[in-house]
């Protein structure tokens, strides 16, 4: 819970929460410290280094792609910055029988799956990845 005058790293301001429970939505503060939610209600005696008026908007947590085809995207661009644009923080891969996981111990893909990837999303579809995934073992 927020003390008075306690300061977190970013506040969002009267935006209406889906918290992703099923509840209907709600007008409150979300107040952010790092990388996690910190608190959440009537924040008016928080302050943040980041204010951010949420009025008029959703705020909701990250949203689950539960049915992707990124297995490659997430060894050939880590970010994912296509995902995380889209509000996007978590993706289900493996999906339809296909995964580039787990990776061997020697942290090379397979040929059959790279021949498999290719057949699927096409000749473009790796560049030469493997150095990336050095150090990735299966565990």
């Amino acid at each position: 819970m927020t003390k008075p005058g306690q300061a977190h790293d970013a506040i969002l301001r009267g935006g209406m929460v889906v918290d992703g429970s099923g509840a209907a939505a709600y007008r409150a503060d979300v107040a952010v410290a790092g990388d996690r939610i910190a608190a959440l209600g009537d924040l008016r005696g928080a302050t943040a280094e980041l204010d951010i008026d949420a009025a008029g908007k959703i705020v909701a947590p990250g949203f689950v792609d539960a049915h992707t085809h990124d297995d490659f995207a997430l060894i050939d661009q880590p970010d994912m910055a296509m995902k995380v644009s889209q509000g996007v923080t978590t993706v289900v891969v493996g999906n339809c029988g296909f995964s580039a996981m787990p990776l061997p111990a020697d942290g090379e893909l397979p040929s059959s799956y790279l021949s498999a990837a290719r057949g699927i999303f096409g000749s473009q579809a790796l560049r030469p990845i493997s150095n990336s995934c050095r150090g990735t073992r299966q565990r």
